[in-house]
């Protein structure tokens, strides 16, 4: 079955939309449901702008652009899809008001800063795993940040323009079967002392991803011990960073991975592809 990232896509910024506080986007607006002016989140295009997209939500509010998707390859039979998305914040001002101009540009990139803020946080705070994100990177050292307007009637604000790899890549060589997508096993999973990590049988690990709180020198292995996963070669993980581990091991029966080497919190992700 193939995945979209659309949904989960969308879905995200309309929650940012609704939690931030300058912009308390209502969703039951969307079903014309509540008062007007409630609606402070929608898709948008340059068509939209064009058909008096002002009469249908309120101001400020966060417009979403659809991502778009270029592919690039050095071989064939490595066809890899580049996305960019892009959002806009947007603040009315009576026309010809300077001062209102001013103070619209300063609102907005308020709100655009706060959402940023926001979205580091759901890949990068403590304890945060990207369950509730699109995204498996999002690129904040690549952003196209620009002041926009007036438009419409006289809004302005700003656009940001970002690139990403979503959860689910687009992945034109890969057959279309069972087993073709990526899995984490456990999802957000840590262990507090060395121990074992249980994979279900059917499956295959590609690699391991650790990340302590405490500077340690962490190994892998297929038994108590071992390291023939994860060598630590003395070099020590400093806390907050990661080490991983890229292998294939194949588990036809229930298989248990064991990690070593933990002195504090330590987070486990196991990526994995279910056997056909």
């Amino acid at each position: 079955m193939s995945q979209v990232t659309s949904d989960s896509y969308i879905n995200y910024f309309r929650t940012l939309a609704v939690i931030e506080e300058e912009i308390q986007h209502n969703p039951d607006s969307e079903n014309n449901d509540s008062d007007p002016g409630e609606k402070r989140f929608t898709r948008w295009s340059a068509d939209e702008a064009i058909t008096s997209l002002r009469n249908k939500i309120g101001f400020p509010a966060l417009l979403l652009e659809m991502y778009e998707v270029n592919t690039k390859s050095e071989v064939p039979y490595d066809v890899k899809g580049m996305y960019t998305g892009a959002f806009t914040i947007l603040a009315h001002a009576a026309n010809g008001d300077v001062q209102q101009e001013t103070e619209a540009l300063a609102l907005t990139e308020r709100i655009y800063q706060n959402i940023l803020k926001m979205i580091y946080q759901d890949h990068y705070g403590y304890n945060k795993d990207r369950c509730s994100t699109p995204f498996t990177d999002f690129s904040f050292n690549n952003l196209d940040i620009r002041p926009i307007g007036p438009i419409l009637d006289n809004e302005f604000g700003w656009r940001i323009e970002f690139n990403f790899k979503p959860k689910y890549l687009l992945k034109i060589t890969d057959a279309p079967e069972y087993g073709t997508i990526e899995e984490v096993v456990p999802p957000g999973y840590y262990l507090l002392q060395n121990g074992f990590i249980e994979i279900p049988a059917g499956r295959l690990v590609e690699r391991i991803y650790l990340s302590p709180l405490d500077e340690s020198f962490l190994i892998a292995g297929s038994a108590e011990g071992e390291e023939d996963l994860l060598k630590s070669d003395n070099i020590p993980t400093p806390a907050g960073g990661d080490r991983t581990g890229f292998f294939d091991l194949v588990c036809k029966i229930p298989t248990r991975i064991w990690i070593g080497g933990i002195v504090s919190k330590t987070k486990v992700a196991v990526y994995t592809r279910r056997l056909p």
